[in-house]
């Protein structure tokens, strides 16, 4: 181990990381209420002795958490960022307890993701406070409504972030995305001729024409994007809601389905609604397709939408963190490509920060009643988001 790295790990208390991230999942933050774990965040930095921590007003009641150690140095920032708050806790059965089970902490938001939020707090306080020298800054960077539509990355791209390199946290098992897919959610549309069930021939069956649309998008061959260090990577779809028709005895004359297509760096929200329009209109030239998604009803992020990224495999962040998830792992990092959406999106496209994401926890946790982060992983994910921060602002 490097004279850094033993610095760094002295640098980290367990039992006081334990405890932080217990005490942040106690803390209820379902999107639209995450007042109470953003001043609890603020006051954990002031603690570690962050040189400034800011709340910065979002939408009432509602704000981002931005802290920063400033080294007094000349040297390139960091940020690293992610979200505070959660989905809502469905049948999870001790959402906000913050107990220990064989090894991991339980609840809403251990791995997705207030605990590593809470890792890379942790992570800059041990690397200002390893003794080790640094130039820059350290900033953390913690967005509301990220489960809903973004409104704390939007009020971050508004008001500027200047960074020179950018971590987000979001759970990777500690493996290293160096890109990540975008999502489109686009609604498909036929149209039929209501007629009574017992004499289908006189009407026209809008379900039997979706089904045979439903067989084309399942056939569908999409783009593939081959990633230096990983290898080819090729968009998807998924038909995720069907609704149609009115009682079992009429013929249908509508059916909707909502199509999820993820997209791989390059790709746009554009190009994805023409190529499905493309392949729909093979079928049925009638259909109509457009870009909805249920769940959102803000028209700044409906027009917007969220996109794919991707960082140069040989950018200096991606070998800072490389090399850091090997020393305090003492395993290779794996790059990959990230399939679920985080907001390094908006740190690459709006904010033009080469980011990658990297953190403790398992995505694959997020948002089931089984949520928990093991405490190794914590302790093994803040210590190498400290060595990539020690290592990135490095004095030159």
């Amino acid at each position: 181990m490097s004279a850094s790295a033993t610095a760094v790990r002295r640098a980290i208390d367990p039992d006081r990381c334990t405890a932080a991230v217990q005490e942040a999942v106690r803390i209820p933050s379902v999107f639209g209420d995450e007042a109470a774990i953003g001043e609890y965040l603020a006051g954990l930095m002031q603690e570690l002795g962050f040189t400034d921590v800011e709340l910065q007003s979002v939408a009432p009641g509602r704000a981002n958490v931005i802290g920063t150690i400033d080294t007094g140095r000349t040297g390139p920032t960091l940020v690293m960022q992610g979200h505070m708050d959660t989905v809502p806790p469905g049948e999870h059965p001790e959402p906000f307890s913050g107990a220990i089970h064989d090894g991991a902490i339980w609840g809403r938001g251990t791995s997705d993701m207030k605990g590593p939020l809470v890792a890379a707090i942790l992570a800059s306080a041990a690397a200002a406070g390893s003794g080790e020298p640094l130039a820059g800054r350290l900033v953390i960077a913690g967005t509301v409504d990220e489960e809903s539509e973004k409104r704390g990355m939007f009020a971050l791209v508004d008001r500027g972030l200047d960074a020179d390199f950018g971590i987000c946290v979001e759970p990777t098992n500690l493996r290293v995305a160096i890109a990540q897919k975008g999502c489109v959610s686009m609604r498909v549309t036929t149209t039929g001729v209501a007629a009574h069930g017992a004499n289908p021939s006189e009407g026209v069956n809008a379900i039997r024409k979706m089904a045979a649309i439903i067989e084309a998008i399942e056939a569908a061959t999409l783009p593939t994007l081959d990633v230096a260090g990983v290898g080819p990577v090729t968009g998807t779809y998924n038909v995720g809601v069907i609704a149609g028709g009115q009682m079992f005895f009429i013929v249908p004359d509508r059916c909707s389905i909502w199509v999820d297509r993820r997209t791989v760096p390059g790709e746009t929200q554009a190009g994805a609604l023409a190529g499905l329009r493309e392949l729909v209109r093979t079928v049925d030239p009638d259909a109509e397709v457009v870009v909805d998604r249920q769940d959102w009803s803000w028209p700044r992020i409906r027009e917007r939408g969220i996109g794919s990224c991707s960082v140069d495999r040989e950018s200096p962040v991606v070998r800072a963190v490389v090399d850091a998830v090997g020393q305090a792992s003492g395993q290779p990092a794996e790059l990959y490509v990230q399939t679920a959406w985080c907001e390094t999106d908006f740190l690459v496209n709006d904010l033009d920060i080469p980011t990658v994401n990297v953190g403790p926890g398992r995505m694959e946790l997020a948002h089931t009643s089984t949520e928990h982060i093991e405490i190794s992983s914590l302790l093994t994910g803040i210590e190498a988001l400290a060595l990539a921060a020690s290592e990135i602002c490095r004095p030159r």
